[in-house]
């Protein structure tokens, strides 16, 4: 079974800017080059 995570948008946001740790950006690499699980909520916010 695959796990699925519901991506915050200050994560993404973090994540764009580069503020993670290596690992941590490793790990939500991983995640984001899968197929991740984005809010109607947190795609608005991000517009």
């Amino acid at each position: 079974m695959e796990r699925s995570y519901l991506i915050d948008t200050n994560v993404i946001i973090d994540w764009l800017a580069g503020k993670f740790q290596a690992n941590q950006q490793n790990f939500l690499n991983q995640i984001i080059n899968q197929t991740p699980t984005i809010s109607v909520i947190t795609k608005i916010e991000l517009l």
